[in-house]
C-alpha cells in the first residue's frame, strides 16, 4: 500500500531521510513538497514544486520528482507522486486565474525513460542546455574589471542591497525573473552561508553579478568539492567591455581559495554568446539536458 502525504517539516529534514537523493536545499517549503510512504511508514520517494517568479502573464512551476533507489513499486509510487503534484498546480493555477501557469522540468538527456515519463504525462520539449564544469586545479584567468567599474562581494544583507540586486537581475533576465521569495529561498540556505554574490558598480548603479556557493552536504555526500558560479549577468550599458569576464575570474578565484576543486553552471544552449565565454574560461560540457513543459489549468 502506497500512502501519499504533504510534507510539513523543513526540506532540510526530508533531505537527511534514509531514501538517498531527496530534497535538501533547493527544495521550497513544505507546502510544496509530496512524499511516499509504504505500510511500514518508509519514505519510498517524493516530489515537489518550486513556484518561481511570473514573467509576464505566465508563472512556471519546476517540478522534481525522485525514487528510492531499486523500489519494487516504483511505477505505481512515481503515478501517485505525479498525481499529487498536478492536483497542487491545478490548485495554484486557479488562485491565479489571469495567467498561464506551467509545469516545468529538466532531465539529463540520456535518461531518456525518465524523458518518456513526463512526455506521456502531457509535457513537452521546448529547449535544451549544458551543465558545464571548471577545474580549478588548472590556473585561472587574469581579468581586470574594466575602467569606472569596481567589483566587490556583495552578502545582499540589507533589504535595500536584495532590492537592488532583484531589480538588477529581472532588468538583464526579463523571461525567468526572480522574486523577493525567491531570494530569500537562497539566502536563507546553507548553501549562501558559505557562498556571496560579486557585484560590478558603475559608481552606484549595479553593472553585472555573479553569485558563487557550494553546497557542503552534498559534497559530502558525494565525496566531491563542486561549487556553482551561477546567475551571471551583464546590463546593456556595460557588456562586451569585459565585465562578465571579471566577474566569472572573481567567482571561480573565491571558489578555489574556500577548497573547491571545480565549479559548475547551467545554461540554455540557445545562448551561444554566454558558452562561447564560458568555453573561453575554461568550462567544458560535461551534460546535456533537455527542458520540458506542461500547461496546466485550474478547471
Amino acid at each position: 500500500m502506497v500512502r501519499i502525504r504533504r510534507w510539513q517539516g523543513t526540506p532540510g529534514e526530508l533531505g537527511a531521510a534514509p531514501a538517498g537523493g531527496l530534497p535538501g536545499d533547493s527544495a521550497p517549503p513544505g507546502g510544496h513538497i509530496f512524499c511516499a510512504y509504504d505500510a511500514q511508514d518508509r519514505l519510498l520517494g517524493y516530489a515537489f514544486l518550486f513556484p518561481k517568479a511570473p514573467a509576464g502573464g505566465r508563472r512556471d512551476l519546476y517540478l522534481e520528482l525522485q525514487l528510492r533507489p531499486g523500489l519494487a513499486a516504483a511505477a505505481e509510487v512515481r503515478d501517485r507522486l505525479f498525481d499529487a503534484i498536478v492536483a497542487r498546480a491545478r490548485q495554484m493555477a486557479q488562485a491565479e486565474p489571469c495567467r498561464t501557469t506551467r509545469l516545468q522540468a529538466v532531465c539529463p538527456a540520456d535518461e531518456a525513460e525518465a524523458i518518456a515519463y513526463l512526455e506521456a504525462r502531457g509535457l513537452v520539449r521546448y529547449a535544451t542546455g549544458y551543465v558545464m564544469a571548471r577545474s580549478l586545479a588548472e590556473p585561472l584567468p587574469e581579468a581586470p574589471a574594466p575602467e569606472g567599474v569596481e567589483v566587490h562581494a556583495w552578502r545582499m544583507e540589507s533589504e535595500e542591497e536584495q532590492r537592488r540586486y532583484l531589480e538588477a537581475h529581472n532588468a538583464a533576465f526579463p523571461d525567468s525573473p526572480w522574486d523577493r521569495a525567491m531570494l530569500q529561498h537562497l539566502l536563507r540556505s546553507p548553501m549562501w552561508a558559505v557562498g556571496t554574490a560579486f557585484m560590478a558598480l558603475a559608481g552606484s548603479e549595479v553593472a553585472g553579478s555573479l553569485l558563487a556557493y557550494w553546497n557542503d552536504e552534498e559534497n559530502r555526500r558525494t565525496g566531491q568539492a563542486v561549487g556553482s558560479t551561477e546567475e551571471v549577468f551583464v546590463l546593456p550599458p556595460w557588456r562586451r567591455r569585459g565585465v562578465a569576464r571579471c566577474l566569472m575570474a572573481r567567482g571561480l578565484r573565491y571558489l578555489r581559495d574556500h577548497g573547491l576543486a571545480e565549479a559548475r553552471l547551467e545554461l540554455s544552449s540557445a545562448n551561444t554568446a554566454a558558452l562561447a565565454l564560458y568555453r573561453s574560461m575554461g568550462y567544458r560540457t560535461i551534460r546535456e539536458q533537455v527542458w520540458l513543459a506542461r500547461e496546466v489549468t485550474g478547471d
